[in-house]
């Protein structure tokens, strides 16, 4: 799954912005699905508004 909009909502100011400030990758490892290994790739941005 991806999130197609560049554009998010600020959770203080309630504004939408589209100017990333940072941008982290985080690699989860999940629970094993039978026999295979689980990973979640998380992008986490942070906008200035």
């Amino acid at each position: 799954m991806r999130k197609k909009e560049a554009i998010a909502t600020c959770p203080h100011c309630h504004k939408n912005t589209d100017k990333v400030h940072q941008s982290y990758q985080y690699i989860v490892r999940d629970i094993p699905l039978s026999s295979w290994d689980v990973f979640l790739n998380v992008n986490r941005r942070q906008f200035r508004c």
